[in-house]
């Protein structure tokens, strides 16, 4: 079966969204991502859900604000509610953190760090990179209804599989007992953010002040996620109050929204910008690519061949603009 357009789009998305979340951030190695079991769940949960926001988005006319908050719902689903990270105090990469930021067995540092991370990193970023790649189908939904069927059924049973082995089965002998009581928490966060995602989009107020030059928008999401990570990761070893890390992660995020916000409401806006943005953000991933792969890693990955994955991601955004820029012939509605 040939794909369209539109399902070439949707397949890249699906493959990109694990490669920014899981191999590019240093969370799954690419040894272990290039395992075919792993790929195959990493997608599942990753693509899908990056494909899932992006259809309800683009049917609804979210815009980008919808497609942020929907990205938080599935970091929720994600890290709450399927591999519940959030509550489990022997998830790996949280062990670090102790009983910092633990409260109604919450663990609320990570909890919104990682609501970031994921709305951000694992689905915003992606969807710009795909949508830029497939400019002339940018604006439409990329699955049909069977398709669209298929992907969250698929998401489902991915999302299941992740519940049963993580929440009552991986930790047992750690003495992990999942909280069910606390998920209920997990389920409202999610609810909410749906709820104001599908909110009908916020009229926007236009401006004739053009954008920042690219290199600043870079810059400026360099930063942003530089921060966020130094809060998340370096502030809860010298910041006594986990009350102040959590305010000032989501402090991050509310600066990042309001700048991003008035600079995207300015003439001049467009593809390169949303493009400078993304490549900001993944810029720091890759920058720390090579302390991933030099550092010392209690939870035993084998981290080697991180630096040669930033490299290549590197090598990759720096020939983006120029495929974007690209004039491309007109396609057959996909």
């Amino acid at each position: 079966m040939r794909l369209g357009r539109g399902g070439r789009a949707a397949a890249l998305l699906y493959v990109l969204a694990p490669v920014c979340g899981e191999l590019l951030s240093g969370s799954t190695p690419i040894r272990a991502f290039l395992n075919p079991l792993t790929f195959l769940y990493l997608s599942g949960l990753y693509g899908s859900g990056a494909l899932l926001v992006r259809e309800v988005a683009r049917r609804r006319a979210l815009g980008w604000r919808g497609i942020v908050l929907l990205g938080a719902a599935y970091g929720v689903l994600e890290e709450g509610l399927v591999v519940t990270s959030w509550f489990n105090p022997y998830w790996p990469d949280a062990a670090s953190l102790g009983a910092y930021g633990r409260l109604l067995e919450i663990n609320w540092v990570w909890a919104v760090h990682l609501t970031l991370f994921h709305a951000v990193v694992t689905v915003t970023v992606p969807i710009v990179i795909a949508e830029l790649l497939f400019a002339d189908v940018a604006d439409r939904p990329w699955l049909g209804a069977r398709a669209l069927r298929i992907v969250a059924v698929w998401l489902g049973l991915v999302s299941l599989v992740g519940f049963v082995g993580f929440g009552f089965l991986a930790f047992r002998e750690q003495g992990y007992t999942n909280p069910p009581v606390t998920y209920l928490l997990a389920i409202a966060a999610a609810w909410l953010l749906v709820g104001e995602a599908l909110r009908a989009p916020l009229a926007r107020a236009t401006t004739l002040a053009p954008p920042p030059s690219l290199w600043r928008l870079r810059l400026f999401a360099f930063g942003m996620t530089l921060l966020a990570f130094a809060l998340g990761w370096i502030a809860p070893h010298i910041v006594p109050i986990a009350l102040l890390t959590v305010a000032g992660l989501l402090g991050v995020a509310a600066f990042a929204y309001r700048r991003v916000a008035r600079w995207s409401a300015g003439s001049g806006w467009g593809g390169e910008q949303r493009l400078a943005l993304a490549s900001g953000t993944l810029g720091f991933l890759m920058a720390l690519a090579p302390f991933i792969e030099a550092g010392v890693h209690p939870s035993g990955k084998d981290v080697s061949g991180q630096t040669f994955v930033g490299l290549g991601a590197l090598a990759a955004l720096a020939l983006l603009p120029r495929r974007v820029s690209a004039p491309r012939p007109l396609a057959a509605p996909a």
